[in-house]
């Protein structure tokens, strides 16, 4: 329902329709087209608030690498927020460069 990316806001019409399907310790992350964007396997540590995911990319040109960031469920809305590789990891829900944020509403399928 919102995205921001290196501190900017994104616009709606990039960002409407885009999915991440969280399944098992994977995650993947698709357009409205259905293109991936983020394929992964995620571990979380839900000792932290908010919650600290680590996503080993499976697919792509950054395959093996770690995006670090923070994940938050309020009701069925859902915030992430994560680095690119070796960025520096997220500290707050507000990006800064090399950061992309998403706010998600929960689908109950």
């Amino acid at each position: 329902i919102a995205g921001e990316r290196d501190g900017k806001a994104l616009a709606e019409a990039d960002i409407k329709g885009t999915t991440f399907r969280f399944a098992g310790d994977k995650v993947v992350g698709a357009t409205k087209d259905g293109t991936e964007f983020l394929a992964a396997d995620f571990t979380l540590d839900d000792s932290k608030t908010p919650v600290v995911i680590v996503m080993k990319l499976t697919a792509g040109t950054d395959k093996g690498k770690e995006l670090k960031g923070l994940v938050e469920r309020t009701g069925d809305t859902i915030r992430i927020i994560y680095a690119g590789p070796g960025a520096e990891a997220p500290t707050e829900f507000k990006t800064k460069q090399n950061q992309a944020m998403y706010t998600l509403k929960a689908d109950a399928k």
